[in-house]
């Protein structure tokens, strides 16, 4: 049930939120104001919608550099087993073309270009669980790991397609 309340000498309606999203999903806002007593909160209220919706469906293009993204890597046990871990790598982004250059340049290995692509990570340890800091060298070791630059190459090439990240 609806109440009607006073509030600076306007009247407005209370109505549940769950209400309110519908009724705006289907663009009749309209009916929640009494627009003789009050239009200007009326207006503001769509004013605003519109302005939410123009910047949700707007479509931008800005320079990216760098792009964090997840690394889900299989580690392989005794038995047959797997042990799933992950980590966060930081990976350039490249265009097109800049992609089609590395792929040449690496001639399809995955060492060479991962290489050139990953900036930094988080989330990675040493044997001692202490945190590996991101060098050159510590990213030479890790990738002598097949599993790892394997894992690497598929989340890189996830991010530059625009794939979403598993949860």
């Amino acid at each position: 049930m609806m109440a009607n309340h006073r509030f600076r000498s306007a009247r407005f309606k209370v109505v549940p939120y769950d209400t309110i999203i519908a009724m705006h999903q289907l663009d009749r806002l309209d009916w929640l104001f009494d627009s003789n007593n009050i239009p200007d909160i009326a207006q503001c209220v769509h004013q605003a919608i519109n302005k939410a919706r123009n910047e949700a469906s707007m479509f931008k293009i800005k320079a990216i550099d760098t792009i964090t993204w997840p690394v889900e890597v299989s580690i392989p046990q005794d038995g047959g087993k797997i042990v799933k871990a992950e980590f966060i790598a930081t990976f350039r982004y490249l265009t097109d073309t800049e992609v089609e250059a590395l792929l040449v340049r690496s001639r399809g290995n995955n060492r060479a270009m991962l290489k050139e692509v990953v900036t930094g990570w988080d989330g990675v340890t040493d044997a001692d669980d202490m945190p590996l800091p991101f060098t050159p060298d510590n990213l030479d070791g890790l990738l002598g790991h097949a599993y790892v630059s394997n894992a690497m190459v598929v989340a890189w090439g996830n991010m530059q397609r625009g794939a979403a990240a598993k949860n």
